[in-house]
């Protein structure tokens, strides 16, 4: 079968999903930049067939376009089969847009910025002075995510840049040579931001609908946060950082234009 023929298969899961759920998802624009993926990708091109199928069903699932313009979430080859890795922006877009999340904020913290937290019985209070204009704010010492909730209050997620390097030690994608980790320290701070955001996101409670979301798209790591010991559904290994050829997605936003 073609990698048309595959995504067609399917249409109507797809479609089904998304009356059931009023998405504004558009099966006719899903399929188009589906295919534009899967033809710059050879790996996507020779993943399992019935993978290429179930992503694009997990697409209709999370409601999150595939439009490189967005930056949602990507389709990506793993372990032989194709995948929906969902990015930090898809992570934020969940949680204002279908989770009780006002905004949300992350940012890298480091040895010469002011950082202060403090828990009180009103919440929890964050106060972050970082110095951007100054040549040298020091050595990185973690990173966080805060929520702010509709109605009051935040939920806030730290990490130590220790955890941070444990983490990336156990990623899938650190090896490759098209890891975000292995860029610039400006293009590394994303997935230090993105790491923090995936931690916040098991703190904060989900609808039945996220949760079934959620097992559709579990990517086949198991040792991502391992020792993060969560009561919460495991969203964990949707979110590894995604071993994506910048330079195949580029031209597909190029195409998109």
């Amino acid at each position: 079968m073609s990698s048309k023929d595959l995504v067609l298969v399917a249409k109507s899961k797809f479609v089904d999903l998304v009356k059931e759920t009023s998405s504004p998802l558009l099966w006719e624009k899903e399929m188009s930049f589906a295919l534009q993926a899967i033809s710059g990708n050879s790996a996507l091109e020779k993943c399992n067939p019935n993978s290429i199928t179930t992503a694009m069903v997990n697409v209709a699932l999370t409601g999150l376009t595939l439009n490189p313009k967005k930056a949602y979430c990507y389709l990506i080859p793993r372990g032989g089969k194709a995948i929906l890795d969902i990015s930090y922006q898809g992570m934020i877009f969940l949680m204002t847009s279908q989770l009780n999340v006002k905004s949300l904020h992350a940012e890298v913290v480091y040895s010469k910025d002011y950082y202060k937290q403090v828990t009180t019985e009103k919440g929890i209070e964050l106060v972050h002075e970082p110095d951007s204009f100054a040549k040298d704010r020091g050595e990185i010492r973690g990173c966080y995510a805060i929520a702010y909730l509709n109605g009051g209050g935040c939920t806030v997620a730290t990490l130590s840049e220790d955890e941070i390097t444990q983490i990336k030690a156990t990623s899938q994608a650190a090896g490759s040579k098209y890891s975000p980790w292995s860029g610039s320290e400006t293009i590394a701070n994303e997935m230090r931001k993105k790491t923090a955001i995936r931690r916040l996101w098991k703190m904060i409670p989900k609808t039945e609908r996220i949760e079934e979301a959620a097992e559709g798209v579990r990517v086949f790591d198991e040792n991502h946060e391992a020792k993060f010991q969560k009561p919460v559904q495991d969203l964990d290994n949707a979110f590894e950082p995604e071993e994506i050829n910048y330079e195949d997605v580029d031209e597909v936003v190029e195409e998109t234009k």
